[in-house]
């Protein structure tokens, strides 16, 4: 991984703006890619002693790097550093206000200049005298203007303002498809000749800025004649410039090598990491630049948990950044709501990787300005990959008939749909651990499937839905019992042909299996799915109870039906004998024996209790696949969830 992060940051280093490295857009969302995006100049009139931030200051907002160049919109640091910023972000105001005027103390008394200064004094003292510097040194004389205008509070009490763009929202009285994205400070001031010129404009900021971010961090190695060469971690080169790795900012996948818990450099020694995990200035630069691209090219969400996308190929010496696109775009077809459209556009117009690469997933816990490492699927080959995606297709197509009203394809994220999660109160995220031993090529519990399918199924029964933050509501029980059996399904089908089964659940055939549509027949469908005698009992006793259920409800509308005597925890041999004797006596009380006898004898001629070996959940389920088997996609209530997941 480490080798794939430092190979992208050295490919995009090549004729790359070194300012590339410190810029970042305003936060934007989708709806704001039907807007019309303003920057805000707050005009601060140091000859007047006002300060203008009117309607005509406005100026179109455009997120081309050159454009946020010019603007200086920074990443802003995480810690404790000093606000130097001249453009924020129009939600972060505060940041400006801290920049030109401080923050007060316990009293509410404000310092006599602000961070910028402060940090300037600090680091670059020579530039207090620069234009820059004295611009710096006059603006706090605006301080209470300032406040007027964007202040949220008046500070009584020693309190912080905190500054807004409410008030100024409330007089612009802008149209709702427009929005201020960015706000910079200008500054006038003739005595400088500076009219309206932005902050970061003035003599003294690059200079800054160039201390600050690029200046070298060692000294030179011409310094030295006789320079001690030392081995570079990610390189391979001994180098004069090297030393313990500090990688810029909290948010950086590099801090997963080298200081978080799950990490690797596990096996150093820890009192001497700093001689141990050493390299160049140059690569310090490439690893910073790859994963700040990993970070905001190649993420997925798995179980609702951010990751990120390293891949690592086995000709890593001809690595080329371009690979990374179809990998990025082949990860999404497994983990991501995908429209059967878009799924089918992509594989039309994919072309294959030759070269062999392999996949690690790092979970990540970030708010952006931090980085932890949760969760890690290691080291998984492309062929594997490529096998997953093949049998979900495969899958998706052989129960299209149940499940191909929602026009969308089945992937992990399907399945994770069907996985109950109570986010807030389990720690273990069960649909994780699942992907996670499918993706690595580790044997699953049959019984952990069925245990899931049986959580999903008392859910909808009992109404849990808000219990789960990753389960769609409905008011049809059989229309959400069909997509729980089919969609559980599917997945068997998936693992069994994938060989990640820890026991064989059907008799799968390869040759001599129908052409036809198996949900055209019973006998088709049992043929095409490799039923044992078991779960052919079961199918049976399922279809018995879906005409039974028929006749309660649907011809004599009585409230409660058989499914109220069905035990959605598990059906255990005893269970399923009581259950069957009580349907078949439903079915003599309604007088419809003739319709349910031949289901009825097929289930008593396959159920051998003596000699009763399935499960009390997997009974459930092929129980309630029976009788689903006839039951096909709502296409109101599937456009409810295409709406939801949405």
């Amino acid at each position: 991984m480490l080798e794939t992060i430092y190979a992208i940051g050295k490919e995009i280093s090549q004729g790359r703006d070194q300012w590339q490295d410190i810029i970042e857009p305003p936060k934007t969302d989708a709806k704001d890619e039907d807007r019309k995006l303003w920057v805000l100049n707050i005009n601060l009139d140091l000859d007047d002693k006002v300060v203008l931030a009117g309607k005509e200051n406005l100026e179109a907002y455009d997120p081309e790097f050159a454009k946020l160049k010019a603007l200086r919109s920074l990443k802003v640091l995480g810690g404790n550093n000093k606000a130097f910023y001249t453009s924020v972000d129009s939600g972060k105001l505060d940041l400006l206000a801290k920049t030109l005027f401080g923050k007060p103390d316990g009293t509410g008394a404000y310092p006599d200049h602000g961070e910028f200064l402060e940090t300037i004094k600090k680091d670059a003292p020579e530039l207090v005298s620069e234009p820059l510097g004295q611009v710096l040194a006059r603006v706090p004389e605006l301080r209470e203007q300032f406040f007027d205008i964007f202040g949220e509070s008046d500070g009584a009490g020693g309190e912080k303002v905190k500054c807004s763009l409410k008030k100024i929202n409330e007089a612009f009285q802008l149209p709702r498809n427009e929005r201020i994205v960015l706000v910079y400070a200008g500054i006038t001031c003739r005595e400088l000749g500076l009219e309206a010129v932005h902050l970061g404009h003035i003599s003294g900021y690059e200079r800054f800025i160039e201390k600050k971010f690029f200046g070298s961090k060692s000294a030179p190695a011409a310094a030295n004649s006789n320079p001690i060469l030392k081995l570079c971690y990610a390189t391979g080169e001994m180098l004069p410039d090297v030393k313990e790795a500090e990688f810029s900012g909290r948010y950086n996948i590099n801090k997963y090598f080298q200081n978080t818990t799950l990490n690797y450099v596990s096996d150093f020694d820890k009192n001497k990491l700093g001689q141990n995990y050493q390299v160049s200035e140059e690569a310090i630069k490439n690893l910073d630049r790859g994963a700040d691209y990993l970070l905001k090219q190649m993420t997925c969400e798995i179980a609702d948990i951010r990751h990120v996308i390293i891949p690592q190929f086995f000709n890593q010496d001809t690595f080329n950044i371009k690979l990374l696109n179809p990998i990025g775009r082949n990860v999404e077809l497994l983990f991501k709501f995908q429209k059967l459209a878009t799924i089918e556009n992509f594989l039309d117009n994919f072309a294959d990787i030759d070269d062999i690469y392999w996949i690690s997933f790092l979970g990540i816990d970030s708010d952006g300005n931090y980085f932890k490492a949760g969760n890690l699927i290691k080291d998984v080959p492309s062929f594997h990959f490529n096998a997953i995606t093949n049998a979900f297709k495969e899958a998706e197509r052989l129960f299209a008939p149940w499940l191909g009203g929602s026009k969308t394809s089945l992937n992990f994220y399907s399945i994770y749909k069907a996985i109950p999660i109570r986010k807030d109160k389990v720690k273990v995220n069960h649909a994780l651990k699942l992907f996670a031993a499918v993706l690595e090529q580790r044997k699953v519990e049959n019984a952990h499937i069925f245990r899931h399918f049986c959580e999903l199924i008392l859910c909808h029964w009992f109404g849990r839905t808000r219990s789960y933050t990753n389960i769609n509501p409905t008011d049809k029980f059989d229309f959400a019992a069909k997509d729980a059996v089919f969609t559980y399904h599917a997945f068997l089908r998936v693992l069994e042909n994938l060989d990640l089964l820890k026991e064989k659940q059907f008799i799968m055939e390869t040759e001599n299996l129908p052409k036809q549509n198996p949900a055209e027949r019973v006998d088709l469908f049992f043929a095409t799915m490799g039923y044992t005698l078991e779960q052919r009992a079961l199918f049976y006793l399922g279809r018995v109870l879906s005409k039974v259920v028929y006749e309660q409800t649907g011809v004599r509308k009585h409230k409660k039906n058989a499914l109220d005597k069905l035990n959605y925890n598990g059906m255990d041999k005893q269970a399923i004998f009581r259950f069957a004797n009580e349907l078949f006596e439903a079915g003599r009380h309604y007088d419809i024996t003739e319709y349910i006898k031949w289901d009825w004898g097929r289930f008593s001629e396959l159920f051998d209790y003596n000699d009763w070996k399935m499960g009390s959940q997997e009974a459930l389920f092929f129980i309630l696949t029976g009788y689903t088997f006839g039951i096909r996609p709502d296409k109101k209530q599937d456009e409810t969830n295409q709406s939801a997941n949405n």
